[in-house]
């Protein structure tokens, strides 16, 4: 069976020099997508240095909270993000929030690692 290859739309949904900073050991990959819908806000987890998110569609409201912000970033002030636009590099520690500041449901696509202890294995830590 062959496939008209023009019909495959193919598109980079994160782009991350990942493998030069994953943590040594077993560790817990998780690669969700999560849909926000319109006037909606999320706390999401402190960032570790082992994640990494992309708007895949809609706006994005996003606040920083912290003292080693991005250079240009200001603790607690949102900035509105496109899916055009590059997502900060996060200091661990750093407290996010996100809000859909659109009209459509917003999507994004988010990576975890997340290191196991030695008393934890992975079907523990689910």
């Amino acid at each position: 069976m062959s496939y008209d290859q023009t019909l495959i739309h193919k598109e980079i949904a994160l782009d991350t020099e990942a493998h030069e900073s994953l943590p040594p050991g077993a560790s817990r990959v998780v690669f969700d997508r999560l849909t926000i819908p319109p006037g909606t806000s999320m706390m999401a987890e402190a960032a570790t240095g082992e994640d990494w998110f992309d708007i895949d569609t809609g706006l994005l409201g996003l606040t920083l909270i912290g003292d080693a912000l991005p250079n240009g970033w200001q603790s607690g002030h949102e900035r509105e993000l496109t899916t055009n636009d590059p997502i900060p590099l996060l200091v661990p520690g750093t407290d996010i929030s996100m809000h859909n500041i659109g009209q459509d449901p917003l999507v994004i696509l988010r990576l975890r690692v997340i290191p196991q202890s030695n008393s934890t294995s992975p079907a523990a830590a689910t």
